[in-house]
């Protein structure tokens, strides 16, 4: 059974439980580089608010063998968690001084990502895209975001500049960006996996390597965005003293190797630089889920020029 037949399966049951006031509709999605996803999405015809439940987890379950039954009860278990106490006001998105302490930024593949791009309002940067969004919490629904789109900026009256100056102040204000050592990030990410002393060995014996740091924001959900802060860029290479080589880990993270560790002549930087674009694309086509592909490039940011360029 595909997961377009699953989603109407569940369609159907939850329909039956749900009755006349509510209309089901099973939909496909491009989510980031244009991985479909496909949902159910549940219409209360008194609310403004239709709760998207994506299916692929569940499919799985179902073809590894849970019951349809306890599958049904896990999907009502979701939907009535996201149903919002009352309406929700989308009127605000309107005012953008009601927007901006709300803007982020999300870095994606430009030519992965085309049409999805149709719409949105995006700088191009490098092989990449840097994509606005606006950070939505309403109480027991958490936490979502809508993607600026194009005629935004003109309702608001805004440039793109703009918009950055305000991602910018929101990172500073919420201390959101984070450069961590690769043991802090393994710690962090498997801490619920492995007992303290496994952890531990682990990231000594294989993960640890002390010179080479994690930059990511604090939700660790599309942290790539450090490779266009320039100010957090600056602030590493001073820190350490050195220019550094950035590996797109994937939208969720950067990987940054100061100079230093590449090598000090031509033919061996270029011999390891080799290397490394080897396995970001080894990683990239092996390790990553689609929607979490960043680049196959590797890039180096220059401290006196203040800039990224790819190698």
């Amino acid at each position: 059974m595909s997961v377009k037949e699953f989603a109407e399966k569940v369609r159907k049951a939850a329909q039956e439980i749900l009755g006349e006031e509510y209309y089901l509709e099973v939909q496909q999605h491009l989510k980031v580089n244009e991985t479909p996803f496909i949902s159910v999405n549940v219409h209360n015809k008194s609310s403004n608010i239709s709760p998207v439940i994506y299916m692929e987890s569940f499919h799985r379950e179902y073809e590894e063998g849970r019951c349809f039954g306890d599958i049904m009860s896990e999907f009502m278990r979701v939907y009535w968690d996201s149903v919002p106490a009352g309406e929700f006001d989308m009127d605000f998105i309107k005012d953008f001084e009601l927007v901006k302490e709300r803007l982020t930024v999300h870095l994606i593949n430009f030519e992965k990502n085309k049409k999805l791009l149709e719409d949105a309002y995006f700088e191009r940067f490098l092989d990449l895209a840097a994509v606005y969004y606006i950070d939505v919490e309403s109480g027991k629904m958490g936490s979502g975001c809508i993607m600026v789109r194009k005629e935004f900026l003109e309702g608001w009256n805004v440039t793109g500049k703009e918009l950055m100056k305000a991602v910018i102040e929101n990172d500073a204000r919420k201390k959101d960006m984070q450069t961590i050592s690769m043991a802090s990030f393994f710690k962090e990410i498997y801490k619920e996996k492995f007992c303290d002393d496994s952890l531990e060995s682990l990231i000594d014996g294989e993960l640890y390597v002390p010179p080479i740091w994690i930059m990511t924001n604090a939700k660790k959900v599309y942290g790539a965005k450090a490779m266009i802060m320039k100010e957090h860029l600056s602030d590493f290479a001073k820190t350490n003293n050195s220019n550094f080589f950035i590996i797109p880990s994937s939208v969720h993270e950067i990987i940054a190797v100061p100079d230093d560790m590449i090598g000090a002549s031509n033919e061996i930087r270029r011999e390891r630089c080799d290397e490394l674009k080897q396995m970001i694309a080894m990683v990239n086509k092996n390790e990553l889920s689609p929607e979490e592909f960043l680049s196959d490039n590797l890039y180096y940011y220059d401290r006196d020029l203040g800039e990224v360029a790819i190698v």
